[in-house]
């Protein structure tokens, strides 16, 4: 083996280039002068290895493998504090065994110090680091760089604060959901599964806010963990209480006959019941009704992913994937409606007139959400934010013809037998 074998640190092999340089010739001052110098940084680099794995430890979750790495770094850090003092007595004894154990010591030590640091990392990938929420998931991602001292505690308050409002608001909606009557009894088994998912948010919540009463970064540490393990439950529980819930009847655009909700054809007529961009009105909400609107799962996903790019809490990057998901679902719900034709003869006046005011309105209703599509789409050219603010609107007042066109139905007596 050559005894001047290259490390695993660029740092330690210009010490290993210096030493064999003298090895050489141990006569030549200068050599011996650069020698000393490499050794004097690299005893430097040493304590910056200490100090950066100790900062690790502050932030990460108490495992196996953060209990054992103290013992397991010290010993090594302790070994290459005694190769840097052997190749440091060459330079006076010249004795070529000093320098020779000095490297291949200091060598493996180093080796084993990297090879901590590098089973940590792999540790960590295994942590819940992502959240399927952008608002948790900029949270985090804040508050970890806070714990790392990367960003000023400022930088995480504001967020924090507004995650806390977001949080109170979804507590309410939540407890409506619990005091509603529901048409499935699975939601009252998921039900008590989201709750606890809740309360641990809020306990994920309590401990970020902590360190700015006490600075204490262990706080922001076991907070981000447990929002992010919670949140991911609450997510699951949500998406199933999503797909069990009942959507409330609606009217064919083309018969005006009343349909159970989720139908995907007119049990009169046999028309397709267009897929209104997730227009259906849900068992669970995910907001409150606003101005007299009916609140819609997939607009107010939209509705939050644009708020959240106005307030700079999203990319462009997520906001685009929330608008391409909600456009894919509108061009799919006109499509759909296209495909259906209003009948060739009615029963009497009245009921051509309600099915055709009906029809109106809904075909209105998914021109305006594509048009407020497109909207929201230039934005990622034009940059400008009236873009944004305009394309919503446009959506809304789209999605409030839709909502004529279902309740002008119902008003108008057009249920079951009645035409």
């Amino acid at each position: 083996m050559d005894p001047f074998e290259f490390s695993i640190s660029p740092y330690f092999n210009d010490v290993i280039r210096a030493a064999q340089i003298v090895d050489c010739d141990p006569t030549q001052e200068e050599n011996m002068s650069d020698f000393a110098e490499q050794l004097q940084f690299i005893t430097k680099f040493a304590q910056y290895l200490a100090n950066q794995f100790y900062e690790a430890l502050k932030i990460r979750p108490n495992t196996d493998l953060t209990k054992k790495a103290p013992a397991r770094f010290e010993a090594s850090l302790k070994d290459f504090t005694a190769a840097i003092n052997l190749l440091n007595n060459y330079r006076h004894s010249l004795n070529r065994e000093e320098l020779l154990q000095g490297i291949a010591q200091g060598r493996t030590s180093l080796k084993n110090m990297f090879g901590i640091f590098e089973d940590m990392r792999k540790e960590e990938e295994a942590f819940p680091q992502f959240s399927e929420s952008p608002y948790i998931q900029e949270l985090v991602r804040v508050a970890t760089g806070v714990a790392k001292q990367q960003y000023p505690p400022e930088t995480l308050k504001s967020k924090l604060n507004w995650m806390q409002e977001r949080y109170e608001e979804f507590c309410k909606d939540f407890q409506d959901l619990k005091n509603s009557p529901h048409e499935s009894d699975e939601v009252d088994t998921l039900i008590p599964a989201a709750e606890k998912a809740l309360e641990h948010m809020g306990v994920g919540l309590n401990m970020m806010s902590r360190f700015f009463r006490d600075r204490d970064r262990t706080n922001l540490k076991e907070g981000c963990a447990i929002l992010l393990q919670s949140s991911e439950r609450l997510m699951k529980v949500q998406k199933r209480l999503m797909s069990v819930s009942v959507a409330q009847p609606a009217a064919c655009p083309k018969c005006g006959v009343i349909n159970p909700g989720g139908s995907k054809t007119c049990k009169e007529c046999g028309a397709i019941m267009p897929e209104v961009v997730g227009l259906s009105k849900q068992t669970i909400e995910l907001r409150e009704q606003q101005a007299g609107r009916p609140s819609y799962t997939y607009l107010s996903r939209l509705e939050g992913a644009v708020e959240g790019r106005l307030q700079n809490y999203l990319s462009d990057a997520e906001l685009k994937e929330q608008v391409e998901a909600f456009a894919k679902r509108a061009e799919k719900g006109r499509h759909d409606f296209e495909q259906i034709a209003l009948p060739d003869s009615y029963p009497d006046e009245e009921t051509q007139t309600v099915i055709e005011r009906s029809h109106q309105l809904m075909d209105a209703g998914t021109r305006k959400i594509l048009e407020g599509v497109g909207q929201l789409r230039n934005f990622f050219v034009s940059e400008d934010r009236d873009d944004l603010v305009k394309g919503l609107e446009t959506i809304y007042s789209g999605a409030d013809d839709i909502t004529a066109s279902q309740e002008f139905s119902q008003t108008a007596g057009l249920d079951d037998g009645k035409v």
